[in-house]
């Protein structure tokens, strides 16, 4: 019996040239999809809490979740309005390509809503107020 000519195999007969009888082992697969990083972000927390933030942050790549807990409870020390964190965590937002999402479930109040401010797209829900505490403020400053 004679082979069928090669206009009938199909790519010419070059992929059963190529075959070979015994297996190749498995190629690497790389997805090329973005990562994703979730991060709480609760809004009382000690000074060690936020720098493993700043951290987190700042090691994240492709898009990044916060998940803001803010329970409208004022801070007794204050670090977030009262150093220099936020500028540190806007510096690290401005100088790298990242896709943010901030998720909010309940209040977000004070300092807490520049992580709002940072971020490229804002979930929120029907429970979420935005704006400054009632106490802490004067009273013409209250939001939502």
């Amino acid at each position: 019996m004679t082979p069928p000519p090669e206009f009938l195999v199909p790519f010419g007969g070059a992929l059963a040239k190529s075959e070979d009888p015994k297996l190749d082992p498995p190629a690497l697969v790389v997805s090329p999809g973005l990562s994703c990083t979730t991060l709480d972000v609760p809004s009382v927390q000690t000074k060690a809490g936020w720098a493993s933030l700043l951290q987190l942050l700042s090691l994240a790549d492709g898009m990044v979740v916060l998940r803001l807990r803010d329970t409208g409870v004022c801070d007794k020390d204050g670090y977030l309005a009262q150093s220099e964190f936020l500028s540190e965590v806007f510096e690290v937002v401005d100088s790298r390509p990242m896709f943010i999402v901030c998720v909010c479930t309940g209040p977000v109040r004070a300092s807490m809503m520049a992580f709002v401010a940072m971020s490229t797209a804002v979930l929120a829900t029907t429970e979420a107020s935005f704006g400054f505490p009632s106490d802490a403020v004067h009273p013409i400053t209250q939001v939502a």
